[in-house]
């Protein structure tokens, strides 16, 4: 899950640590399908509306968030976020320990 993920990063990272990461943004759906299409596994969307992909032959989830919904995630693990910066297509956070 997202939070073990992030539990683990928080585990080992060094207190004065960055932790640097970028996710797809909830404007993403549209630009993942064209490059999906080539996956040679094929893939699936669960959620329109959430951006969640399946890919067929791995079975592994793909989504994308919203930027708020991304500050919800890295709070609850205890992240503070320190600098941000969004595309088109994604969200790229630098954030360290609380």
């Amino acid at each position: 899950s997202k939070y073990s993920v992030l539990t683990e990063v928080k585990r080992i990272l060094k207190n004065n640590g960055k932790f640097i990461f970028s996710v797809f943004s909830e404007n993403a759906l549209p630009f993942r399908e064209e490059t999906y299409k080539y996956y040679e596994g094929g893939y699936s969307v669960i959620d329109r509306e959430k951006g969640l992909v399946r890919f067929n032959k791995s079975n592994a989830i793909s989504e994308q968030f919203s930027k708020s919904e991304i500050n919800d995630i890295l709070q609850k693990a205890g992240f503070l976020i320190d600098d941000s910066m969004s595309g088109e297509m994604f969200h790229l956070i630098s954030c360290s320990k609380k």
